[in-house]
């Protein structure tokens, strides 16, 4: 049973799902749809997220109808809304029906040339790959996976939409809550059920013959479909890929599409641990560079000094770099306030300070900072930086801190400020972890209670959820010490607001919630739609036999196995045992009667 396609007419059909867990409209599925909509007669976009009327309006050029829903029953609910608001009369009138999601990227290729392909191929149903008979089972359900095409894109001609059976599987088609269920049920049913009907498929990129990839090739194996032509990449798949680096070269070196768009996706969609799997976060700098003037760019440096040892050492680095900036200090207490003045009025850059702010008996880290940072947000840049003790009293890993931090963010100002004028996208810069804390295993990045990160989490205006009971070590200015936007981080006045009233006594709060605060800054710049770097001293690099050998990963590795050996060789034992012993208690037990 097949019919060919009308080339001619493109009398086509295609209804797009969009999806995004932060009610977005990413830069990627606009691309999508300006590609797509000129090959088909209508298209309907359906979103399963809320989009606002700006969102919508770019959106309506390239569309004939536009869908809100809930995200019910995922694609197949809002594909299933679809088909039965149009009706089975008005969709017999298509040569074709397409059903396609936002799950790729793409196309990266020319589509014509899928079409040509594809619609002279003489069969009933089409797609991009599909996934071959596997044991594996669906995720979490266990289930056999028979050969099926993939539901990302699916076409289905005149004569399948015209069929009982294919309109009875929409018709009967649940809302169901469970992906797994939804892919179980009816992404991997749907081939069978149709070519069981008698109907025909093929695939643009078929994997029946590669018994030596994996039956998910769209998952497994990027590499392979983009080298092959295939127009659409799967996004999961640059989380399952072992190097997205290479992938991100290949999409340059294979197609004209903007690669800018993969990255923007996973810096505003993904958190920022989950899109430092994907990405390159960091940025080397030399120490030692000097500084010049920047017209363009109005900068503040703020510095709490609690320790005066420290606080010149701050300012030495800062004077020596000929930085060019406001400085703002605060203390603790008056008699500091005037040895501050005397230090910096017998400096080159005495001019340079604003202010030199008083907080009475102040040994907070984070609450100078929180209730200061009002009067830096007409600024297009500031620098965090404070004088307490960093980790212990262990001089030596103190010192080491302090000297790499400084060597990391103050000395390469020309470096830094560059990033932050080249790339309006950049909302804060973070020092990299030094040597003495890489090799500290003891440390506990997110202190006692994540609770407390989520419940700061909803006293800030944002619309981008997370969940930090997934992330075993957040990414974070250690000691909060930084570089940022004060647009990124806006979103500290909701948190001085809800964790104390900043009265003119002193200024306390508990130390749980305030190494929160200190952990949140770059999740704070994420939720306002801001990148994040992360600064690699050259004199801090290491290579990763360095890192494997100094953490003894590879012990750990050798050891892991052996323990899950003797596991497995102990329960293996006994379970050898006991099918043993029951047939010799049993023999006993009869010859007994």
């Amino acid at each position: 049973m097949n019919s060919s396609f009308s080339k001619s007419t493109a009398n086509r059909l295609l209804i797009f799902v969009h999806y995004n867990p932060h009610n977005e409209l990413s830069s990627h599925v606009l691309y999508t749809l300006g590609k797509m909509h000129p090959y088909f007669k209508k298209v309907i976009f359906v979103s399963n997220s809320i989009l606002d009327k700006e969102e919508k309006d770019k959106v309506q050029k390239y569309t004939a109808k536009i869908k809100i829903r809930k995200n019910n029953g995922y694609d197949f609910g809002a594909w299933k809304e679809m088909i039965l608001e149009e009706g089975w009369d008005a969709l017999k009138k298509y040569d074709s029906l397409t059903i396609m999601n936002d799950s790729c990227f793409g196309p990266i290729c020319d589509m014509e040339t899928v079409f040509d392909k594809m619609e002279v191929a003489g069969v009933d149903f089409w797609g991009l790959t599909n996934v071959r008979e596997s044991k594996m089972g669906v995720p979490v359900k266990g289930n056999q996976i028979p050969e099926h095409i993939q539901s990302y894109y699916i076409c289905f001609n005149n004569n399948i939409i015209c069929s009982s059976v294919f309109q009875k599987f929409w018709e009967k088609l649940l809302l169901l809550s469970d992906i797994d269920d939804v892919i179980n049920r009816y992404e991997t049913q749907l081939t069978k059920i149709l070519m069981n009907a008698g109907f025909s498929y093929e695939v643009f990129r078929n994997t029946k013959d590669l018994k030596n990839r994996h039956p998910n090739i769209a998952l497994f194996s990027p590499d392979f479909l983009i080298e092959s032509g295939c127009p659409f990449i799967k996004i999961k798949s640059f989380l399952s890929f072992p190097d997205t680096v290479y992938l991100l070269s290949l999409f340059e070196k294979t197609s004209c599409y903007p690669v800018q768009m993969i990255e923007d996706y996973f810096n505003q969609t993904f958190n920022p641990n989950k899109s430092l799997k994907i990405l390159n976060k960091s940025i080397f700098v030399s120490p030692g560079k000097k500084g010049k003037e920047r017209p363009n760019i109005n900068i503040a440096i703020l510095t709490y000094v609690f320790r005066l040892d420290v606080f010149e050492e701050i300012f030495d680095r800062i004077e020596g770099c000929d930085i060019i900036c406001d400085l703002f200090i605060i203390t603790d207490n008056s008699e500091k306030s005037k040895q501050i003045y005397e230090k910096i009025h017998k400096s080159k850059i005495a001019n340079k300070l604003k202010d030199v702010i008083i907080y009475e008996d102040c040994s907070s880290v984070v609450l100078p900072w929180l209730k200061f940072s009002d009067k830096l947000l007409s600024y297009d840049v500031v620098g965090y930086f404070n004088t307490h003790r960093v980790l212990n009293e262990d001089d030596f890993i103190e010192n080491s801190w302090l000297s790499y931090i400084l060597d990391s963010l103050i000395n390469p100002f020309d470096d830094i400020i560059g990033i932050f004028e080249k790339n309006k996208d950049i909302g804060i810069i973070i020092p990299d972890i030094t040597h003495c804390v890489k090799f500290t295993s003891k440390i506990n990045f997110w202190n006692k209670n994540k609770k407390v990160y989520e419940s700061l989490w909803t006293k800030i205006t944002t619309k981008k959820s997370i969940n930090f009971k997934k992330i075993n070590m957040p990414v974070m200015p250690l000691f909060c010490m930084l570089w940022y936007r004060p647009k990124a981080l806006s979103s500290l006045s909701d948190i001085k607001r809800s964790v104390t009233n900043f009265s003119n006594g002193p200024l306390t709060i508990e130390k749980e919630i305030e190494f929160a605060i200190e952990t949140l800054p770059v999740y704070l710049a994420w939720s306002a739609g801001y990148d994040y770097r992360i600064v690699t001293n050259k004199n801090n690099t290491l290579s990763l036999y360095e890192l494997f050998i100094r953490n003894d990963f590879w012990e750990i590795i050798v050891m892991k196995n052996a323990y899950i050996d003797s596991i497995y060789q102990s329960y293996t034992y006994r379970i050898g045992q006991i099918f043993t012993e029951i047939p010799k208690c049993l023999s006993k037990l009869f010859k007994k009667k």
